[in-house]
């Protein structure tokens, strides 16, 4: 099995210098093109990240990043460009640092993104530095891979307007800028409030515009505990604005059904987490095959073909982390390839290695929330499509996470909804604020199986996309389609916390 894990490693880097060729190639001969389209950074930096935290966390090194309070959310660019040119850079920072930390920050200068990767690592001298982006050019310290990858990413970003830096001093560490024009679609919001949070959060949520303190044992807060938050800035965000939503609201975040429906093998000795989990991730739009043992998912896995396996780590007699070595190296089973993500409430630095070590693709700290599967399983269809693997296209239609029937529960949906009503009209004429409080109440009637307002504001959407102008009259409709859906027969004293652009929390 040795000998097949080294062929199977030695073929995917064969495969990254065939593309690295191929993409040389296509430069050199001008057949390199370019395509623009809006771009959510922040989940961008997390996929660029996770694809390398891995390696990272195999060498103990320390992972974070900085995002600035002024970079935009939504921004018009190449995605895919940007972030190969990222994962080369943090790429080449984990192979070249044997201890110490990488960071990645985000600046603004004027109409420039800088995107800065630092390392402790061996660093360059001054001579190498000069030809370090040419193609086939590499250091004593740098012989592994082709030399090509410094020289398409550099000339990936000329191509998108902007430039390739680097300052570095042999034995302390390199630092790499990237630095690109842009268009921002959808500006900063800046959050409002004051939280405990473990130290290493406080400068980056101290950046969006919150009051941290530091984090009490008496006061968990639960949204904070995983560690790759720090180097997870999407998912910081998210927590962020779940944790300011509260429990109570949580239902009316916006969350789309996922393209694809995929098949997860949920593996978790407690009942009540197999059942909570599972219904997460059928919201979603997906199969679930429960196992309460490590010993049964391995029977399945030997009958069935999944596309990801989420595991809890301490299981009573086979635990996740012997499960998962099993699986790995059980001719059996049907695909020992697969994606497996760890799910444990012990977010240490360690366990993640022993994750890692054992041949999970993947860590989740417990408890799990809607948001962060959805990342997880965006994540395995990327996985799945690169492997080959044909995935089904999502026919279900999603269950409104909302109860209707209760009063109470539709007396706040309605009071929400006019408020977000109230704030599209005063924005008619801000589209990106318009944006963004039409994507909320889209969200908000999705969840609450409204279909006619989420087609109607779907229909408004595309109208801005196409340049159109929104008037009033077009608010005033989605007003009047909330009234005739909900109609409100009775009133109760409510008080709204309102921040985002969202209605946040009802009492």
């Amino acid at each position: 099995m040795r000998l097949a894990e080294t062929a199977h490693q030695c073929s995917l880097s064969l495969l990254a210098i065939i593309n690295n060729l191929l993409d040389f190639s296509r430069i050199e001969s001008g057949q390199m093109t370019l395509s623009l389209e809006k771009t959510a950074l922040l989940p961008l930096l997390d996929q660029a990240m996770l694809t390398i935290h891995s390696q990272a966390l195999s060498k103990s090194l320390a992972l974070s990043t900085f995002i600035s309070a002024d970079i935009p959310l939504e921004l018009e660019l190449d995605t895919l460009r940007l972030r190969q040119i990222l994962v080369n850079l943090l790429g080449n920072a984990v192979k070249f640092t044997p201890q110490g930390r990488i960071q990645l920050r985000v600046r603004r200068q004027n109409q420039t993104l800088c995107f800065t990767v630092e390392d402790t690592g061996c660093g360059i001298d001054v001579q190498h530095q000069q030809t370090i982006f040419q193609p086939f050019m590499q250091t004593s310290d740098h012989e592994q891979g082709t030399g090509l990858g410094l020289a398409i990413a550099d000339n990936l970003a000329k191509m998108m307007g902007g430039h390739l830096t680097v300052f570095s001093e042999p034995g302390q560490g390199s630092c790499f800028s990237l630095c690109l024009p842009f268009n921002a679609i959808t500006p900063p919001i800046p959050f409002h409030g004051e939280l405990f949070a473990p130290q290493r959060l406080h400068a980056q949520l101290s950046a969006w515009g919150m009051t941290c303190q530091p984090e009490l044992t008496n006061q968990p807060s639960r949204h904070f505990v995983d560690n790759a938050l720090c180097y997870l800035p999407g998912r910081l965000y998210t927590n962020l604005k779940q944790y300011l939503q509260g429990a109570e609201t949580e239902a009316l975040k916006s969350l789309p059904l996922q393209p694809w429906q995929m098949h997860i093998l949920l593996v978790d000795d407690s009942e009540t987490n197999r059942d909570i989990t599972g219904m997460m991730l059928q919201q979603l739009g997906h199969q679930v095959t429960r196992a309460d043992s490590g010993t049964t998912a391995l029977a399945i896995g030997r009958q069935h073909r999944f596309d990801l396996v989420l595991m809890d780590i301490r299981m009573p007699v086979l635990d996740g982390l012997a499960t998962t070595a099993r699986w790995r190296h059980d001719p059996a089973n049907i695909d020992s390839h697969c994606m497996i993500t760890a799910l444990s409430a012990n977010a240490s630095p360690d366990e993640q290695i022993k994750t890692n070590q054992a041949g999970m693709n993947h860590y989740l700290s417990k408890p799990v929330t809607l948001g962060q599967l959805a990342e997880m399983l965006d994540l395995t269809a990327q996985f799945q499509l690169e492997r080959g693997v044909d995935l089904s296209p999502q026919l279900s239609e999603p269950q409104p996470l909302l109860d209707l029937a209760d009063s109470a529960l539709s007396l706040k949906l309605y009071q929400s909804l006019q408020v977000l009503i109230q704030q599209a009209k005063d924005a008619i004429e801000n589209l990106p604020v318009l944006s963004h409080t039409l994507h909320t109440i889209k969200g908000c009637a999705g969840q609450a199986g409204l279909t006619e307002l989420q087609d109607t504001v779907i229909q408004l959407e595309h109208a801005l996309d196409t340049h159109e102008t929104l008037t009033q009259q077009d608010i005033i409709h989605l007003d009047e389609i909330i009234h005739v859906l909900l109609q409100p027969s009775t009133t109760c004293e409510s008080t709204f916390i309102i921040s985002q652009g969202q209605s946040l929390m009802v009492k």
